[in-house]
């Protein structure tokens, strides 16, 4: 019943044994159609040798590493970007993978946005919608679109960001770890991403910042810009498979 997609499936042969609702409903095929399918089936064409020479390689090593991100096909042949989370246990008396997918196209698709204007956006409509902000490092100004506004639920005419006041509504657990002066190890022409979480008067919520150092004429930081995305439905998702494998971990190892 997990609202994410999760499949079964042999690491050796790449068969599906097994799938959810989720897997069946978001990617388009039917339950009798995974039985005949495998991993290669939900994999773009050109992603499938790099998927191949990865899994030789974790059964060499007996290590399975996936990238960070990658890329899933759907039935309609819409391709998208998911955060894939795999580990083992046992189905019918043999071992095999459970693997889940968070789609993560949307936060991807901002990212490209942001890489390919180099962080300038100038409409004030899509920059409210992609919740935008910059932090002037020369005069410490903080500007947020009216959409982070709502993200921290604060009313602009009455709340002023700086440093101190959004560090007040970081986590506690996530602001001992807070160093305002990191962007120093950016590297020229990257995002760079963190996830914190902050305390609003609804309670807690998950915030994925990506932001893009701008540096003045003589190398040095100047300024920061970037986007805010609220993403606390998806690590809840996150956490609740999170738990579900590690409790099927348990029962396994009970068994």
């Amino acid at each position: 019943h997990s609202p994410l997609p999760m499949w079964l499936f042999d690491f050796e042969t790449l068969q599906f044994t097994h799938v959810n609702e989720a897997a069946c409903s978001i990617y388009g095929y039917t339950p009798e159609e995974y039985a005949t399918m495998t991993l290669r089936d939900i994999r773009p064409v050109a992603d499938i040798p790099f998927m191949e020479e990865m899994i030789l390689t974790s059964l060499q090593t007996n290590r399975y590493a996936i990238p960070n991100i990658v890329r899933h096909q759907k039935k309609n042949g819409e391709i998208i970007q998911v955060k894939v989370k795999t580990t083992y246990v046992t189905f019918e008396g043999k071992k095999v993978r459970l693997a889940s997918a968070v789609d993560v196209t949307a936060e991807m698709e901002i990212q490209d946005k942001l890489l390919e204007t180099n962080s300038r956006l100038q409409l004030a409509s899509e920059i409210a919608s992609l919740r935008y902000w910059t932090n002037d490092l020369v005069t410490s100004e903080i500007q947020w679109s009216d959409e982070i506004y709502k993200i921290f639920e604060v009313d602009p005419k009455m709340f002023t960001p700086t440093l101190d006041l959004v560090l007040e509504r970081i986590h506690p657990d996530d602001r001992l770890n807070f160093d305002p002066n990191y962007y120093n190890n950016f590297k020229d022409n990257t995002i760079n991403e963190t996830e914190r979480r902050i305390i609003t008067g609804s309670g807690v919520k998950w915030l994925l910042v990506r932001q893009y150092l701008i540096k003045d004429k003589n190398d040095k930081p100047a300024k920061l810009e970037g986007i805010v995305l609220d993403i606390t439905k998806r690590k809840m998702h996150e956490q609740e498979t999170l738990q579900r494998m590690q409790q099927i971990e348990s029962q396994n190892k009970a068994l």
